[in-house]
């Protein structure tokens, strides 16, 4: 459950800033004429590159949490997809706190692109049934996480690029026989760090909001000691996804 949780927490301000081109206010000019007094009024204009969005979730585990997240939009250049800055932060009803800032850049007509995230928090669980003994337990799980990655154009619509993540986490208790028992188990918490490659097909005809084209995806982790983690294993993930225009405006979308 720890794990899903993270995985959530990161999925959230990693996908949240996709929608945000969408999601920004933009008032259309309008052009209001006023009779009575034969005055014109001006074209008026208005539109704002923040973006706020509020956050709330429920888990057995963590309790119901609520949050939000603040982006500013801007553009490296004309013909690039609008980049992004962002901080963020929930708050739970078991005093738990988790946090971050992330950054999407597009800049040489989306020929490159660069993510990064970085966040942390503490997570309060109260367990009434610990590790199936029957005996209710408290414990602390103390998180930092980093991400990066960057992706440049290399062929028509192929992609390349490199990637590194560092996970710390530590799980803790203010009881001593809880902590006897997660040692014992080997549940102390883990330090991961790792380097990978990246292939990327895409197709899309928008980053934020596609209706039509494909993404595919062939990534891999090399979690090493030697760059500072606890264990030597390799992941590899394949992504696809597929938008098809159907109907007046309707978009279908496969994934896999």
């Amino acid at each position: 459950m720890r794990l899903i949780f993270l995985v959530l927490f990161v999925f959230v301000y990693f996908t949240v800033p996709a929608m945000a081109e969408e999601t920004a206010i933009n008032v259309p000019d309008t052009d209001v004429s006023v009779q009575s007094d034969d005055k014109a009024s001006e074209p008026k204009s208005k539109s704002s590159p923040w973006l706020a969005v509020p956050m709330v979730s429920s888990d057995p585990k963590v309790g119901t949490s609520a949050g939000g997240m603040v982006g500013y939009l801007f553009k490296l250049d004309p013909d690039s997809t609008s980049s992004m800055l962002g901080v963020g932060g929930t708050y739970s009803t078991t005093d738990s706190l988790l946090g971050g800032v992330f950054l999407r850049t597009y800049w040489d007509q989306d020929s490159k692109r660069f993510i990064f995230f970085g966040g942390g928090g503490k997570i309060e669980n109260d367990y009434e049934d610990f590790l199936g003994s029957g005996l209710p337990a408290q414990t602390t799980d103390n998180m930092k996480v980093l991400q990066a990655r960057y992706l440049q154009k290399v062929k028509g619509k192929w992609f390349a690029g490199v990637k590194g993540t560092y996970t710390n986490y530590l799980i803790s208790s203010e009881d001593g026989n809880v902590n006897n028992a997660l040692d014992s188990l080997g549940l102390t918490g883990f330090d991961s760090v790792a380097l990978g490659l990246i292939a990327m097909y895409d197709s899309r005809n928008n980053q934020n909001s596609p209706s039509e084209g494909i993404r595919l995806n062939l990534e891999n982790f090399a979690y090493r000691e030697a760059l500072g983690g606890e264990e030597n294993f390799d992941v590899y993930t394949m992504k696809y996804r597929h938008y098809l225009p159907h109907g007046n405006g309707h978009v279908l979308g496969l994934q896999g």
